[in-house]
């Protein structure tokens, strides 16, 4: 099942800011990540925090991040391959969001792989896992104080 992805010609999604993808993973799987190696997905639900600060903004990196690629070149390419897309959550802001995030989402849920999209910063992990899906606007929400929005 694809999910509804608004049109990415949104004029706010052409600037940048910080994005979630929300993936379903429907049987576990033992899944190569480059070079941090195999890991075992359970089945469930992953979120995945990134930040787009190149020209094409939001819209750029998420066109990347709907299709599946060929020649995986980020973490999440290796995971997309497996899942499905299942929402997109954004907000327009700093780059430090991302972090904030990140140290959000990891006292709320569970960190599948060390350092998974965090090899360029000091966060744990960009990847948390939960069985069931979660209410990650409440989540970010209440913990940042910034409203989010989902792409329908």
């Amino acid at each position: 099942m694809k999910p509804r992805i608004a049109n990415l010609e949104r004029p706010e999604l052409k600037q940048r800011g910080i994005y979630i993808l929300s993936l379903l993973l429907p049987e576990t799987k033992k899944i190569n990540i480059g070079k941090l190696g195999l890991f075992e997905f359970i089945t469930g639900y992953y979120y995945y925090i990134g930040s787009a600060w190149n020209k094409g903004g939001i819209a750029s990196r998420l066109s990347h991040h709907i299709k599946i690629s060929e020649k995986p070149h980020w973490h999440i390419d290796y995971l997309r391959r497996f899942s499905s897309l299942n929402k997109i959550y954004f907000v327009l802001g700093p780059r430090e969001l991302e972090h904030s995030f990140a140290d959000s989402l990891k006292n709320n849920l569970i960190v599948p792989v060390k350092y998974f999209g965090s090899s360029d910063c000091n966060c744990t992990s960009h990847l948390f896992y939960s069985k069931k899906e979660v209410n990650l606007k409440k989540i970010i929400t209440n913990l940042s104080q910034i409203i989010i929005k989902e792409i329908k």
